[in-house]
C-alpha cells in the first residue's frame, strides 16, 4: 500500500487521534457560530436566495416534492434536493432569512473540520491542517457561500468529501465502504446541481490516471495494484450505487416533468458552455484575475502555496490537488457564462497545497510571491479605503438617504487595516503573526458588519418594504405585476405571485388597472409610472379610470443588483380606505 510521505517522518507529524478530533470538533463548533452570526439581520439578496426561500416555500406549501416551483411556474434550474434540505430548518425554526440560510451554515461548519482532517492525512503538520481550514472555510468565496440561500455550500462539501476519498485511495488503498461513500457523494452532488460535482471529481480522477502513468507510475499500482477484471467489477458497483440513489428520483422527476433532465443539459450544459447567460460574460482569463480575491484575507499565503506546488509537482500529494484544480479551472475559463462563486470548488484545493507548503516554507525561495501577493493584499485594503471615501463623501448623503454612514466606514477600516497590517507582516516573514492578523481582523469585519453595518441598508432595500404593503394592503384575488423592478425578493416578501409585464406589454397593465371589477397592483419605478400615462392617453384615446392611484411611494432606495438608486411606486385600482395604517401617497394619476 502506497503512503505519500516517509512513514516515519508522516507519523511525528500527526497528532494523536484523539487531538485530531477535539480540534475538529472545535473547529466545527467555532465554524457554525460564525456561519450562523447575524444571517438575520440583513434581507435576502436577489437573485438567488429568494428563488430558493420562494421555491421551498411553494415545496411546503403545495406539497409537490419532485417538481421545485416559483412564482406559481415550474422552477426547472436546480435538482430537488436543495429545496428538500432548506424545508428542514424552515419546517423547524419557521420561515425567516436565518432559517433559509441554516443549511448553507451547516454545510459549511461541516467542510471546516472535514478540510482539517484531509490535510493531515495528506501529510500535512497540525498548523498546516489548520491553515487549510480556514483558507478553506473563511476565505472571501468560502465564507459567502456559507452564509447564502444558494446550493454551493451544499455542493462543495460533497465534492471535498469526495475527493478526500479519492485521496485515501491513492495514498492508503481500496477499502469497499470508502469506495461505496465515494459514489454517494457523487449521487448526491448530482442531486444537489446536476452536471457540476460530477464534472470536478470525474476531471480530476482522470487527469491523476494520466499524469501517473505518464510518471510511469501505472494507476492500478496507485489504487492498490488493481488488475483489470477487479478494476471493472469495483466500477460497475460504483455505478449501481449511484443508479439506486439517483434513478428513482430522476425516473419520478421524468413521469412529472419530461423536460427536466433535458432542460439540465441543454440549459446548464450546452448554453452555458456556449453563450453567455444572464449576462454572466467574460474572457477566457476571468478566473486568472477573480481567484486571489475570492481567497482574501488569505491570497498571499494561497500565491505562495501556488507558486511552492509547481516546484513540487512531482510529489503524489501536489499531483493529485493539481488534478483537483487545475482540468476544471481550463474548463471554466471556456465556459462562456461565468460567475464567481463557479470557483467555490477548486478552493479547498488551494488551502490543502497551503497546508503541505507551511511546514517546508522556510526552505523554500518564494519571495517575489511573497511580495506580490502582499502588495496584492495590501492593494486591496488601500481600495475599499479609497473606495469607502469616495462612497461616504459622494454617494451616501444622510439627510436624502436617512442612514447612518459610520458603522459603514467604520466597517471599511475593520477590513481594510487589517489587510494592509497583514501584509506588513507577511514581507517580514512573520507568519503567524500575518495569520493572526487577517484571520481576527476578518472575524471583526464580518461580525460588526453584520451587526452594525448591514441593518441599516436594509432601509435602501426596497423588496421588503414593498412586500409588506402588498401583504397588508392588497384585496384578495387581485392581479399583482411588475416592471422595471423585477426581483425575485419582490415575490418572496410580497408572498404573492407576481406577473412579470416587461417594458413592452403595457396594454396587459392598462386592461388590469382599468378593470371596474378585479383588483390590481403594479410595482414600477416612477419614471416608469409617468411613462405609462403618457403611452395610455395616447395609445387608448381616453384616461386611466379615477380609480387608479399611488398607493404607496418608496424614494431614494437602490437596487444593489444593479448598483442604482430609484422611486418606485405602487399602484392599485381600488378606493382609498378611510382608515390607513400604512403609509400611503395621496398623490393621484
Amino acid at each position: 500500500m502506497m503512503n505519500p510521505h516517509n512513514p516515519t517522518d508522516f507519523a511525528t507529524m500527526q497528532p494523536t487521534v484523539a487531538n485530531q478530533m477535539r480540534t475538529a470538533l472545535l473547529l466545527f463548533v467555532v465554524a457554525l457560530g460564525i456561519f450562523l452570526a447575524g444571517n438575520e439581520t440583513h434581507y435576502l439578496w436577489d437573485r438567488d436566495e429568494p428563488r430558493y426561500a420562494t421555491a421551498t416555500r411553494e415545496m411546503i406549501q403545495e406539497g409537490d416534492w419532485i417538481i421545485p416551483h416559483f412564482n406559481g411556474g415550474i422552477r426547472l434550474d436546480k435538482p430537488v434536493l436543495i429545496y428538500w434540505l432548506l424545508s428542514i430548518p424552515v419546517t423547524i425554526f419557521g420561515e425567516s432569512e436565518f432559517s433559509f440560510r441554516f443549511v448553507a451554515a451547516l454545510f459549511g461548519a461541516l467542510r471546516v473540520p472535514l478540510i482539517f482532517l484531509f490535510a493531515i492525512r495528506m501529510g500535512a503538520g497540525r498548523q498546516g491542517a489548520l491553515l487549510a481550514a480556514a483558507i478553506s472555510g473563511f476565505s472571501l468565496m468560502m465564507m459567502l457561500i456559507s452564509k447564502a440561500t444558494t446550493i454551493d455550500s451544499a455542493l462543495v462539501l460533497t465534492i471535498v468529501a469526495a475527493m478526500w476519498l479519492l485521496w485515501e485511495r491513492v495514498g492508503y488503498g481500496f477499502e469497499w465502504w470508502k469506495h461505496i461513500t465515494f459514489w454517494i457523494m457523487m449521487a448526491l452532488s448530482i442531486m444537489l446541481k446536476g452536471p457540476p460535482g460530477p464534472l470536478v471529481i470525474g476531471t480530476a480522477a482522470l487527469a491523476l490516471r494520466i499524469w501517473l502513468r505518464t510518471a510511469r507510475q501505472t494507476w492500478e499500482t496507485a489504487l492498490g495494484g488493481d488488475v483489470a477484471t477487479l478494476r471493472i467489477k469495483r466500477t460497475l458497483v460504483g455505478l449501481l450505487v449511484l443508479a439506486v440513489w439517483t434513478f428513482p428520483w430522476l425516473y419520478v422527476t421524468h413521469n412529472a416533468q419530461p423536460e427536466f433532465i433535458a432542460n439540465q443539459i441543454q440549459r446548464h450544459v450546452l448554453h452555458r458552455t456556449t453563450r453567455s447567460m444572464d449576462g454572466h460574460a467574460g474572457p477566457f482569463y476571468y478566473y486568472l484575475i477573480a481567484l486571489l480575491p475570492c481567497l482574501l484575507p488569505y491570497a498571499a499565503v494561497a500565491l505562495c502555496a501556488g507558486v511552492w506546488a509547481v516546484r513540487m509537482r512531482e510529489k503524489v500529494a501536489v499531483k493529485f490537488l493539481w488534478c483537483w484544480f487545475v482540468p476544471t479551472f481550463v474548463v471554466f475559463a471556456f465556459v462562456k457564462t461565468k460567475l464567481p462563486h463557479y470557483l467555490a470548488p477548486l478552493l479547498p484545493a488551494i488551502g490543502l497545497m497551503a497546508a503541505l507548503w507551511w511546514d517546508e516554507r522556510r526552505a523554500t525561495s518564494e519571495l517575489p510571491a511573497r511580495w506580490i501577493g502582499a502588495l496584492l493584499t495590501m492593494g486591496v485594503g488601500i481600495g475599499i479605503l479609497g473606495g469607502m471615501h469616495y462612497f461616504y463623501f459622494n454617494m451616501l448623503d444622510p439627510t436624502r438617504h436617512e442612514i447612518a454612514r459610520m458603522p459603514l466606514a467604520v466597517a471599511a477600516f475593520l477590513l481594510a487595516l487589517p489587510l494592509i497590517g497583514g501584509s506588513v507582516f507577511w514581507l517580514l516573514r512573520r507568519d503567524r503573526a500575518a495569520l493572526t492578523v487577517w484571520t481576527v481582523g476578518w472575524f471583526c469585519a464580518v461580525l460588526f458588519g453584520l451587526y452594525v453595518a448591514f441593518p441599516p441598508l436594509n432601509k435602501l432595500r426596497p423588496s421588503k418594504q414593498l412586500g409588506d404593503w402588498i401583504r397588508k394592503n392588497t384585496l384578495p384575488g387581485a392581479t399583482v405585476m411588475m416592471v422595471e423592478y423585477e426581483e425575485p425578493s419582490l415575490v418572496y416578501y410580497s408572498g404573492r405571485r407576481i406577473i412579470d409585464i416587461g417594458k413592452n406589454d403595457r396594454k396587459q397593465a392598462f386592461d388590469a388597472l382599468n378593470d371596474p371589477i378585479n383588483p390590481a397592483v403594479l410595482v414600477t419605478t416612477a419614471d416608469r409610472w409617468q411613462k405609462f400615462q403618457d403611452e395610455y392617453k395616447d395609445l387608448e384615446k381616453g384616461s386611466i379610470s379615477p380609480k387608479v392611484r399611488v398607493g404607496r411611494t418608496l424614494d431614494n432606495v437602490f437596487q444593489f443588483e444593479k448598483g442604482q438608486w430609484m422611486d418606485l411606486r405602487i399602484i392599485c385600482n381600488w378606493p382609498k380606505p378611510e382608515t390607513s395604517t400604512t403609509q400611503e401617497s395621496k398623490a393621484t394619476p
